[in-house]
């Protein structure tokens, strides 16, 4: 009999195979104690584990670059775990010199403990936990003489499902795209660097399934289910199976039919649609083109910061060029460095916060980082010539916050013209729209602004209040809420007196389902992932933007999002589906 269990999809996707269940557990280490003239050499062990887990890390570091890119920087962060003295490593010596402590167990209790405060901070910190887990295995590893664990999944000899209570980053980094067919975990979030490089290596992924890996065994048949519900399906029936490829064949189908360099996206009504991508490393473009999607509504520039070390403003300006090179002769959105909540970094980020969030990040934290921020900018402004270059602000509030970005880039092209150095000189300016008070006084920003975005993630998050990443309250983060449509309207609306124009790069624009809400605000440039194209564009020419306004409409009057959601439901039923409903 069929068993079924649900969780977070963090990477999209069907699969359908044998699992291999993996015991990935935490690692435990009882508690041990040395003689007094055991002490040093025990604490000069520790060290030699440290320097062995840092020339591993840079190892695999360096050969996971080829396949991952810059994603590869993932592993080099946990060089600056094993260099952080004041947290991690001061405090392991001390305990092995004051309760004279093995190194395998000073190592264990701190690294424990350190893991428990950041789980206990609530994200962004406790998408980290998995990453200073695994240094922890690494050093213990080292410590036993033994190799670094989970070696298995390196060297897998057939295609199959991978079942496990987590997955460190650094294993998922180690995964062979052509043997994993997909991996499901009892933890873990979207926020995660694991979660990360499942959406890039393009392996279907179901995370915080609390206790599949109890309801699995080695060699069972299972099924992923990473599109329609999210669900692992463990011994699937024939209806099962029938489902699966029923849903398989369609989305072969549809990435077949969809290429718009031969047809463009067009409502019923003759309405064309822009399609642009959503990236975060220069890799991504290959999958663009093939869609002959119109080109980059959003770069991720944050995703090049991930690593030990910072990229200086050379090795930022070649990146930017060589995506602007590769995408000409379309365009390229370049938005500035988005660090913090979901994508905190130690190295901008400061301290802790309270309630990150709400905190020090996006474009505050480029104004507390003016050098960081301007040697972004000299990089972008020194690539602009390379093919079509816009720049777009993070995380808006108003304008005057606006133009104070603005005069910084200003500034910078003083400096450049100073020095000699040629650069675009019609390069656009835009801001993204996704602070509710960025969209209440958007007519102001326009004044400046040569065009603008809608980040309908954080929109929808500030706007109700609702941290999407804690579980406790994810439910309530939807996009159709009301409140979050009218703003949108508002800005659109804004857009269309100024003639400015307007984009949605959030995940409501790259949902099948809420296609009709985009199109019944009046978008009509929307911006996605690459995999999303072939779903979105099916959808859309399928659609009448003026029956999808009257939609809107009704789902912006109604009480609540439950009302508006049933409304969007009822009008994306297939018509036999309505027809027999109103029998």
């Amino acid at each position: 009999m069929s068993r079924r269990v649900r969780g977070t999809v963090v990477s999209e996707g069907l699969a359908r195979g044998e699992a291999l269940v993996v015991a990935t557990g935490e690692v435990s280490v009882p508690e041990g104690h040395v003689s007094e003239h055991q002490v040093e050499r025990e604490v000069q062990r520790f060290r030699r584990a440290v320097e062995g887990a840092r020339t591993e890390i840079a190892r695999e570091e360096k050969a996971a670059r080829e396949r991952l890119g810059e994603m590869s920087e993932i592993i080099g962060w946990y060089l600056t775990i094993l260099a952080d003295e004041t947290t991690l490593l001061q405090p392991i010596e001390a305990m092995m010199r004051r309760e004279r402590f093995t190194a395998k167990y000073a190592t264990f209790r701190r690294f424990s403990e350190v893991a428990a405060q950041f789980e206990g901070a609530g994200e962004p910190m406790a998408s980290r936990v998995p990453d200073i887990i695994d240094v922890k295995r690494r050093l213990i590893a080292h410590l036993r003489g033994g190799r670094k664990p989970l070696g298995e999944l390196e060297r897998l000899q057939r295609k199959v499902v991978i079942i496990a209570d987590d997955l460190t980053p650094s294993q998922a980094a180690s995964l062979d795209r052509e043997k994993v067919l997909a991996f499901a975990t009892d933890r873990g979030g979207p926020a995660g660097h694991t979660a990360i490089l499942a959406r890039h290596l393009g392996i279907p992924a179901i995370v915080g399934l609390d206790n599949v890996t109890s309801m699995v065994r080695s060699g069972e048949p299972v099924i992923i289910d990473g599109l329609s519900r999210g669900e692992v399906i463990v011994d699937p029936n024939q209806d099962d199976v029938h489902e699966y490829q029923v849903l398989s064949r369609r989305l072969q189908a549809r990435r077949r039919r969809v290429h718009l360099d031969q047809e463009r996206a067009l409502t019923k009504d003759d309405v064309p649609i822009t399609i642009l991508g959503n990236i975060d490393r220069g890799e991504q473009v290959g999958g663009l083109r093939e869609l002959g999607v119109e080109g980059v509504g959003l770069f991720r520039t944050e995703f090049l910061f991930l690593g030990n070390t910072a990229p200086d403003e050379e090795a930022q300006r070649e990146h930017y060029g060589r995506l602007l090179r590769d995408m000409a002769p379309h365009s390229v959105c370049i938005r500035t460095m988005d660090f913090g909540a979901d994508k905190w970094d130690h190295r901008v980020g400061g301290g802790k916060e309270p309630n990150p969030f709400l905190g020090m990040r996006a474009i505050r934290l480029s104004f507390a980082h003016e050098g960081l921020f301007r040697a972004q900018l000299r990089a972008i402004l020194r690539a602009s010539l390379e093919g079509r270059c816009q720049i777009m602000f993070p995380m808006i509030s108003d304008a005057a916050e606006f133009r104070r970005a603005v005069g910084v880039l200003d500034s910078v092209k003083d400096e450049l013209r100073k020095e000699g150095i040629p650069f675009d000189e019609r390069v656009e300016v835009g801001a993204m729209i996704e602070v509710p008070s960025a969209a209440l006084t958007v007519e102001n920003i326009l004044a400046d602004a040569d065009f603008v975005s809608l980040g309908t993630n954080d929109l929808t998050q500030y706007t109700l209040a609702v941290d999407r990443t804690n579980p406790l309250v994810a439910e309530m983060f939807v996009p159709h809420h009301p409140a979050v449509l009218r703003l949108m309207q508002r800005t659109v609306a804004a857009c269309e007196v100024q003639g400015k124009r307007v984009s949605a790069c959030g995940e409501m624009a790259g949902v099948a389902e809420y296609a009709p809400v985009v199109l019944g605000l009046g978008l009509t440039r929307l911006s996605m992932a690459a995999r999303r194209v072939p779903d979105v564009v099916t959808r859309i020419r399928k659609l009448s933007r003026e029956a999808c306004r009257g939609v809107v409409e009704a789902m912006m009057a109604a009480d609540g999002a439950a009302a508006a959601h049933k409304i969007l439901t009822q009008f994306n039923r297939p018509p036999t589906s309505r027809r027999r409903q109103t029998r």
